[in-house]
């Protein structure tokens, strides 16, 4: 991908021309599929690229499928299982995006 041939190889490239060929891939492939390692506080919102990845997502209305491991997939269910409380927290922690830290 793009971000290996930036690090690795030390090409020079814009940021329009990622997001060019980013949105040419997306449209080709037609959806997103997003790794999260937990629910709560997931790393998948504190990086830029990924931040980047679904807001370009929502723009083109390129459906995303988030994934959690096993373990934290029931961690999920059983925040929701707690009500109106737990969804609010696992909303809450889904919508903290902080790109700085």
């Amino acid at each position: 991908n793009n971000q290996y041939r930036i690090i690795v190889n030390k090409e020079k490239t814009t940021a329009e021309a990622l997001e060019h060929v980013f949105k040419e891939n997306l449209a080709r492939i037609g959806k997103v599929v997003a790794l999260l390692d937990t629910w709560d506080n997931p790393r998948y919102l504190t990086r830029i690229w990924t931040i980047f990845e679904q807001a370009i997502s929502i723009k083109m209305q390129v459906p995303v499928t988030m994934v959690l491991p096993k373990q934290a997939s029931k961690e999920l269910l059983a925040e929701f299982e707690k009500g109106k409380e737990g969804i609010i927290r696992v909303r809450d922690s889904l919508t903290k995006v902080d790109s700085e830290s």
